[in-house]
C-alpha cells in the first residue's frame, strides 16, 4: 500500500482501484486542503482515474469553496465517484447539498461505513466493466 500524509487527511491507494481518504475530525476543509488532496491522488494514481472513499473525521465540513471545487470538472480529474464515509447529520446533509447544489461531474454519496460505500463503488465497478464489455462488442 501507498500513502502520503497530507496536512489534513491521509491519502492511500491499496492493490485495487481505490483511493481511500481519511480526513481529520474536527477542522474546516478548505480549498487548499482540497488542492493538496488533489496532489496527493495525482501523484499516487499516477494521473489516472480511481474510485475514492473518503472517510470524513468527526464534525468535520467542507467550505464552499472545497465544495465547488470537489465537484467540479476541474477538481474530478482523477476520479471515478466519491463516497463519503460520514458521521454526523450535519455531514449527510453536507453531502447531499452538495450533490444537489453543487452538482458534482462523478457519482457522489454518503454512507455510513465504509463497507457500504466499497459495495456502492463496486456496483459502479461492474456497472463500468459491463459497458466495456458490450460497446467492445458493437465495434
Amino acid at each position: 500500500m501507498q500513502k502520503i500524509n497530507c496536512t489534513k487527511a491521509v491519502v492511500k491507494l491499496k492493490k485495487s482501484k481505490i483511493i481511500y481518504i481519511d480526513i481529520e475530525p474536527n477542522v474546516v476543509f478548505e480549498k487548499e486542503d482540497f488542492n493538496e488532496l488533489y496532489d496527493a491522488v495525482k501523484l499516487l494514481g499516477k494521473s489516472s482515474r480511481y474510485y475514492h472513499i473518503i472517510k470524513v473525521g468527526s464534525h468535520t465540513l467542507p467550505n464552499k469553496d472545497a465544495r465547488e471545487l470537489s465537484s467540479s470538472k476541474a477538481g474530478s480529474v482523477f476520479k471515478k465517484a466519491d463516497a463519503f464515509v460520514v458521521s454526523t447529520m450535519a455531514q449527510k446533509i453536507m453531502v447531499d447539498i452538495m450533490t444537489k447544489i453543487n452538482r458534482p461531474v462523478v457519482p457522489t454519496k454518503s454512507f455510513p461505513t465504509v463497507k457500504a460505500a466499497k459495495s456502492w463503488i463496486d456496483s459502479l465497478e461492474a456497472k463500468e466493466k459491463e459497458e466495456l464489455k458490450s460497446n467492445s462488442v458493437l465495434h
